[in-house]
């Protein structure tokens, strides 16, 4: 309301700038933090998934897989 633009149009443009909806980048961001707690942290995979903003386990190891390419159990074997 303050810049007078409606939430879909911020989105909008956002999108064309970045390739990535809001959400899509809110979760880059988030699993490659997760991917540094993972490689460098002595925490399970259900904290790291809370400390990093996931509520939901089962969608925290989808969503990682789909943007790191592994599980997350296997990010944190690495070690």
């Amino acid at each position: 309301q303050h810049v007078n633009f409606c939430k879909s149009h911020v989105c909008r443009i956002f999108r064309d700038f970045t390739g990535y909806t809001v959400t899509e980048m809110i979760n880059r961001l988030r699993c490659a933090a997760a991917r540094d707690l993972l490689l460098t942290k002595e925490i399970t995979v259900a904290q790291c998934a809370e400390q990093c903003g996931f509520t939901n386990l089962s969608y925290f190891t989808k969503t990682y897989k789909s943007i790191i390419g592994e599980l997350p159990s296997e990010t944190y074997k690495k070690k």
